[in-house]
Parts: C-alpha cells; structure tokens; sequence
C-alpha cells in the first residue's frame, strides 16, 4: 500500500475549551466541513446550541429561545434526533439569516444587561436598523411581543397623526428618506399599512434614487416591489398638484386677513402681501415638491409679521396640511387604512 495511503485522516479543526481557536470545521451531514467563527457577544461557554449564521457561530440557551418562538422550539425538537449535527455535544444549527441582525435578536432575548432590554421609543437615526432586524426577525421567528413592540416604536417615525408628523418631520433630513424604502418593505412584511403613507412620501421624494435601495447594517440592499416603485412614481405629480392647490389656498388666507388683535396693522398688512405673493410663486420653483408636508413658518418672521399674525397663520397652515395629509392614502394608492387614518372610516 502507498505511503499516502497509509497516512491517517486529519481531524476537523475544532474550538479549544480555552478560546485559543476562533474558529472551528464542523462536519455537516453529508457535505463539506462548516468554517465557523465564534461570536465574541453570544458565545456562551455553558450554551446547549450552536445557530450558526453564514460563518459565525452562536452558542446559547435553547430553552430561553425556545420558551420565547415556537419555531426555535420546533426547530430544536426536531434537530435532537439528528446525533451527526453536533459540535462539543450540543446540536448545531444552520440559519439562512444574518449575524448582524440576530445579534440584534439575542440582545432582547438573551439581554446581558438593562441596556438590550426593548424599549418603547427608538431614534430614526441611531436605532433604525435594530428595529428593522427585530421586526423582521420577530416576525419570522413569530415572537409577539418583541414584533409588536418593534412595530410600535416604527410607527411613531412613520405617524398616522399630522400632529406628531410635524415634530418627527422636522429631524429627517435628505439622506434619512433612504429608511423609508426598508419602513414600506416591513409594513408589507408586518400587514401594517398604516405606515405606508408617510413612508411612501419619504420615498417619493428621493425621486429617481429611489432606485438606489436601502443599505442594511450588514451591507445587504433591498429595494420597494414593482408595484410600490409604481406608487411612488405616480404619487409625485399627485403629490405635487395637492400641494399646490393648499399653498394657493393658505396664500388668500394671508393676504386677506390678519391677526384680530394684530398691534401694527399697516406694517404686517404689507408684510402679508409680500408673503403672499412669494408663496404664489412657490408651485414654479424647481424644489417646491421638496417641503411638500413642511412648515414654512420660518418665512413668516423673515417677512416681518408680528408674533399675532404667525401665530393665527401657523393655524391656518396646519388646517392647510391637514388636509393634504388625509389625501396621502390616495395620493399614492394605500388600501386598507379604514379607521386608522384621518379622513378614513
């Protein structure tokens, strides 16, 4: 028999007791070895399985997971029979999901400290990610009460109320319009059409770039269905038309009268017909679309009126955006928002 021949198999590389080894071959039935690099947060020494996620490995609690999703429970009864899907005497786990994201997961369900805990309110900025893989996530592994909690604090960014529209409005900027392609994509996944109206303006105003997708945290891209691309397209000229039917309409309003206790009724007479005239030309300036549902109760002080006549203007102006507001689901073709949107029964 050849030398070669004769030489024993070496053994599949494996994760010292130690640490000392940051990743391990584990055999997979039937195929190649599985190359897994152990997660730094969620390797848990005296963990009962292993999930594995494209190449890193998670070693925690079953009983925690599964007490939590009846699929995880599911999952690890029926992986307990297969005796060849092991490492170090636990089943192993393949999961067709991202580390990223299930980092996210397990910092709710397994939280090493009050910080992961869930909470009610999250930041467009700093939190979207985290709760767009919870939400996603949760759904998929049906786990209620972190989705619902998840969903909740989504729709406190995307508002069925103008009043709270125009608080939040005010922090997204250009770039922030992006989040809003992955908010339609979970309001489809999560049968929450609710959010679909302002997320569908978001979205009509990056215009061509909505093409672009959305970034996950992981790198991953994802991009609005067919069919919602065809809302947004067709919403814009929508979109537009109703904002300038409202400016127009604000424009009379301001020209006509002022404050009832206005104290410098010549000055802001003038002032009222300067702003007026600038917010008829409004509809024919290029980036008029753009503030299509915002204040412009900035132009008011730049213009000289009293603190009176803003204050009776900025009411008029909110009855001016209220309604606009109430022909979003039209403007881009949202069903099944009765009772939950204004104007909607």
């Amino acid at each position: 028999m050849a030398e070669d021949e004769q030489r024993p198999l070496k053994r599949p590389r494996t994760l010292a007791s130690n640490g000392s080894e940051e990743k391990s071959s584990l055999p997979s039935p039937g195929s190649a070895t599985i190359v897994m690099e152990r997660d730094e947060e969620f390797w848990l020494d005296d963990g009962n399985v292993v999930l594995v996620a494209q190449s890193t490995g998670f070693r925690v609690y079953k009983g925690l997971l599964a007490a939590q999703s009846p699929i995880f429970h599911d999952m690890f009864s029926a992986t307990s029979l297969r005796a060849d899907e092991r490492y170090d005497g636990v089943p192993v786990i393949r999961l067709f999901d991202s580390p990223v994201d299930l980092r996210h997961l397990f910092r709710v369900l397994l939280p090493k400290s009050q910080k992961d805990v869930l909470k009610d309110t999250y930041d467009l900025k700093t939190d979207f990610h985290v709760m767009s893989a919870l939400i996603r996530l949760s759904h998929k592994y049906q786990i209620e009460d972190v989705e619902k909690r998840a969903l909740s604090a989504l729709c406190h960014i995307y508002p069925t109320e103008l009043e709270e529209w125009v608080g939040s409005d005010s922090q997204i900027d250009d770039n922030d319009r992006f989040y809003a392609i992955a908010a339609v994509n979970l309001a489809r996944l999560t049968d929450t059409p609710s959010i679909l109206p302002s997320a569908f303006y978001h979205c009509a105003l990056l215009q061509s770039r909505v093409l672009l997708g959305f970034t996950r945290e992981d790198g991953s891209k994802e991009y609005l269905s067919q069919d919602d691309l065809g809302r947004c397209m067709d919403g814009m000229p929508k979109l537009i038309a109703s904002r300038n039917t409202t400016t127009l309409g604000l424009a009379r309003c301001i020209q006509e009268s002022g404050a009832e206790n206005c104290w410098r009724t010549g000055l802001c007479a003038i002032a009222r017909r300067s702003l007026s005239n600038s917010m008829v030309m409004m509809p024919l300036h290029p980036d008029h679309e753009t503030h299509a549902m915002s204040s412009e109760s900035s132009r008011w002080t730049a213009h000289g009126l009293c603190d009176r006549c803003i204050a009776k203007l900025e009411k008029e102006e909110f009855k001016s955006l209220s309604i606009l507001w109430t022909r979003l689901p039209t403007i881009f073709d949202v069903d099944g928002l009765a009772g939950t949107w204004p104007g909607t029964s």
